[in-house]
C-alpha cells in the first residue's frame, strides 16, 4: 500500500512514517506543505492519504475537496489536534 502523508512537522512526519513503514510494511511518502502534496498526488499514484489540518500554506481541507473532485474513491484521513 503506498501513503502519502501531508504533515509539515518534521518529528511527527518522522515517526509516522517509520512506524507505517516498519511495522506495517507500507511505502510512505511525505508532503510538507500543500504545493508539495498537489505535485506529489499529480505525478504518483497513492492508495490514501494522510493529511494534517494546519499547515504553512493553508488547511488541508480545500486540498481534500479538490482531489474528491478528480479522485472520488482516494480515502483521505485526517489527522489533527484542532
Amino acid at each position: 500500500m503506498k501513503i502519502l502523508l501531508l504533515e509539515d512537522e518534521p518529528e511527527i512526519a518522522k515517526n509516522i512514517k517509520t512506524y507505517l513503514e516498519i511495522k506495517e510494511k507500507y511505502d510512505v511518502d511525505i508532503a510538507k506543505s500543500i504545493k508539495e502534496a498537489k505535485e506529489k498526488i499529480k505525478n504518483n499514484y497513492y492508495d490514501i492519504l494522510l493529511f494534517d489540518v494546519m499547515l504553512p500554506d493553508g488547511e488541508s481541507y480545500e486540498l481534500a475537496k479538490q482531489i474528491k473532485e478528480n479522485y472520488n474513491d482516494l480515502p483521505i484521513i485526517f489527522l489533527t489536534a484542532k
